[in-house]
């Protein structure tokens, strides 16, 4: 329930502070009050759109702080747990928005997204206005509503996840097709260049690898063609070699001269004769090692150049050949299998429409049985509101195929008639503006028993009544928050009445600056405020003796409501008493 809410610098309101109790609330007051101006700072609480508009004249921000004390059941909880939001005893909700446009939201003095402000607001407060009559008449709504009230989310989630799944596979066939269709065009463009690709087996790094044994083999021949320039050199024809051996003979043939003139020579010519033969024999145990494969660098430079003419044609680096073989394998080979393909796609989709055509027609089924509950229980709650001739019928109609989505094959209508005999008719059409609005009253008192929300608030519900009907919605509004807390925003003297807890709001202006503001009214400023709503401004004595009348109607409605209460706690106690007796006595 809303215990507390405090606004400062709102609008017109400078500063106010309620407090509330777990019982019907009524505010009053004339019109162009700022009634309304409540509801919409509650609206901040639950996630609507913050605007520097709200901030009243001459303040630099303003603030809206509520608290709540959910129940234990409430979903509120998981969903802090899931936002890893510590919980508490009870919520403080803060928003404060400055003239600068900065928006800060506070829950337990922890910041808040405004997203889990729209995620916990639908199970704190539920403001029901003339714009949310107006919204009820939408189809669409409409069948929110009576799922919810059905009770058969499981239905309405794997449905919409049916749906989904049977259009992702609608999807990837039709993507498969026109794929399909393009690369057709393709087909002898891709079988050329694979027979080509495959004809050369590029392997991924190949060309590199090649281009490296290319330089090897080039290093190789440069070596060996030095070697062997060497050895001719050294050995063939007039060589080296041979040229020293002559000149080391000459020496010998020379005894008649002094040996000591020729000994260095002699000596030095031995020396260079034996290493130029080491150094013969050296190249003729190297120049082995550089023998060439014949032709094998002309393979390589053959090869080398078929990677770079093919890379050339496909526009690729020549070292990407294995990547784009197995590529155009890839697409020619989809192309070649693109029937099989195509018909296991057909196949799936007709699997996923059997799905979704499956659970869709089980939810149709709850929504009719639903549908009967909720239309049944909302005619039980006319006649109470002054409707007695009235009668209403959830109609729940079987969508054209074409329109089958997400939300299954049904289209949802609330419809009623208002004098028997008469056509059921959308309540849009059939209600006038009272009758709509109680048939929506009916409808949230029948929703509230599922919906679990601990406050509703309604806007001006008794628009377009009077009188008896004006009271009997006051009684069924009484009747509701003796299960919930409930806030009305009213007009009408027999709803005010009814009220446990009674505000005014009244607006002031000195000239230059107005205000509202609210108070809590007295059981004597009770009788004058539903006197002012009977008879206007001139209180009449009269008119306050109709203000006493209406309150102690009230007051016996609701000793009525808790004698009804406490019985139907006694009968529910005796029928478990009995129960339990039967079940010792059938066990015995």
């Amino acid at each position: 329930m809303l215990t507390q809410i405090d606004i400062r610098q709102f609008i017109l309101i400078e500063e106010l502070r309620l407090d509330l109790k777990n019982k019907l609330t009524v505010l009053t007051g004339e019109t162009g009050a700022g009634k309304s101006i409540l509801l919409d700072a509650l609206g901040l609480i639950i996630g609507d759109k913050a605007d520097a508009d709200l901030i009243r004249s001459g303040a630099e921000q303003t603030s809206v702080t509520a608290i709540f004390e959910p129940p234990k059941t409430s979903m509120v909880w998981p969903i802090l747990t899931a936002h890893e939001v510590a919980k508490a005893d009870e919520l403080i909700i803060r928003r404060i928005i400055t003239r600068d446009g900065k928006n800060k939201i506070l829950l337990n003095d922890q910041p808040v997204t405004l997203q889990l402000l729209k995620e916990l607001g639908p199970h704190l407060v539920e403001i029901h206005g003339q714009f949310a009559n107006h919204e009820l008449l939408q189809s669409h709504k409409q069948r929110q509503l009576m799922d919810l009230f059905g009770g058969y989310g499981d239905l309405v989630t794997g449905t919409h996840a049916a749906w989904a799944a049977m259009r992702a596979a609608e999807e990837e066939l039709e993507t498969e097709k026109q794929r399909v269709a393009l690369e057709m065009r393709d087909r002898d463009f891709l079988s050329h260049a694979v027979r080509e690709l495959r004809a050369l087996s590029p392997k991924a790094g190949e060309y590199g690898e090649l281009q490296e044994r290319r330089k090897k083999l080039q290093q190789t021949n440069r070596i060996r063609a030095l070697l062997q320039d060497l050895q001719s050199q050294l050995v063939a024809g007039s060589g080296a070699e041979r040229a020293l051996s002559q000149a080391n003979r000459i020496l010998e043939r020379q005894t008649t001269m002094d040996g000591d003139v020729l000994a260095a020579i002699t000596e030095h010519l031995a020396l260079a004769l034996q290493h130029t033969s080491e150094a013969t024999r050296e190249l003729v145990r190297l120049i082995p090692q550089y023998e060439l494969y014949p032709g094998s660098l002309e393979e390589l430079e053959e090869r080398l150049f078929a990677f770079k003419e093919i890379a050339r044609k496909h526009q690729h680096e020549p070292e990407n050949l294995a990547e784009l073989f197995e590529q155009l394998s890839h697409r020619l080979n989809r192309i070649e299998t693109a029937t099989s393909r195509i018909q296991e796609l057909q196949g799936n989709v007709v699997q996923t429409k059997r799905a979704y055509m499956d659970v869709a027609e089980k939810l149709s089924a709850a929504r009719k049985e639903a549908a009967l509950r909720l239309g049944a229980g909302i005619k039980a709650e006319l006649p109470p509101l002054k409707l007695a001739q009235a009668d209403f019928v959830v109609d729940v109609a079987r969508l054209p195929d074409a329109q089958f989505g997400p939300h299954g094959l049904d289209e949802v209508n609330f419809t009623a008639r208002t004098n028997p005999g008469s056509p059921f008719t959308p309540i849009g059409k059939t209600a006038s503006g009272g009758e709509l609005a109680r048939m929506m009253l009916a409808l949230k008192v029948i929703l509230q028993r599922v919906q679990g929300v601990t406050t509703l608030i309604f806007d001006e519900v008794d628009t377009g009544i009077g009188g008896a009907t004006a009271a009997a919605v006051g009684e069924r509004l009484a009747m509701l928050a003796d299960e919930t807390q409930v806030l009305v925003v009213t007009h009408s003297p027999q709803v005010a009445a009814r009220g446990q807890q009674h505000f005014t709001v009244s607006k002031q202006t000195d000239g230059q600056v107005t205000t509202s503001s609210v108070r809590a009214l007295s059981v004597g400023e009770r009788i004058d405020e539903i006197a002012r709503m009977l008879s206007g401004d001139h209180i009449t004595k009269a008119a306050r003796d109709a203000a006493k009348s209406l309150l102690e109607e009230s007051d016996a409605a609701a000793i009525t409501r808790a004698e009804r209460r406490e019985a139907a706690a006694l009968m529910a106690q005796k029928s478990a008493e009995e129960y339990i007796e039967k079940r010792g006595a059938a066990a015995g």
